[in-house]
């Protein structure tokens, strides 16, 4: 391999890297904006907990099976969930964060009279802005 194929795979290389680096960082965020409490400024309607508690992460396919709340307050760690799924995550693949519980499509786009919540949309459409942020702080921290 010549100098200046060895420099360009090198440059492949690394330009995969950041890319894949960008794409978990935001999609790891959207998926914070998500699950944002309204208390905390955000759209998600917390009561007990288990609509947060249930997002399920997955890579390339969705198979949730859908839940009762059981009752009483749940807490749950879908945050580390997300961050272990999104580590294995590789450049093509397809990252989804999916609700398991049964009234989620309800609480999100409204349902008998209830407005929508709106938390899904509001954190998808947020993507161009944190992928740009994402971007601008790895630019940032690379000098």
């Amino acid at each position: 391999m010549t100098e200046f194929s060895s420099s360009i795979a090198s440059w492949v290389a690394k330009s995969e890297k950041l890319i894949e680096t960008v794409v978990k960082e935001s999609s790891q965020r959207v998926v914070n904006e998500m699950q944002k409490s309204r208390a905390s400024g955000g759209r998600m309607p917390v009561d007990t907990g288990f609509l947060r508690a249930s997002l399920v992460p997955s890579i390339n396919v969705t198979a949730v099976t859908l839940r009762e709340n059981a009752g009483g307050v749940v807490s749950g760690d879908p945050d580390s969930q997300v961050a272990l799924k999104l580590a294995g995550m590789k450049l093509g693949d397809t990252f989804y964060a999916v609700y398991g519980a049964n009234y989620a499509a309800a609480v999100n786009y409204g349902s008998q009279g209830r407005a929508p919540a709106g938390f899904v949309e509001g954190a998808t459409s947020q993507w161009s802005t944190i992928v740009n942020s994402v971007t601008i702080e790895l630019k940032a921290r690379m000098g």
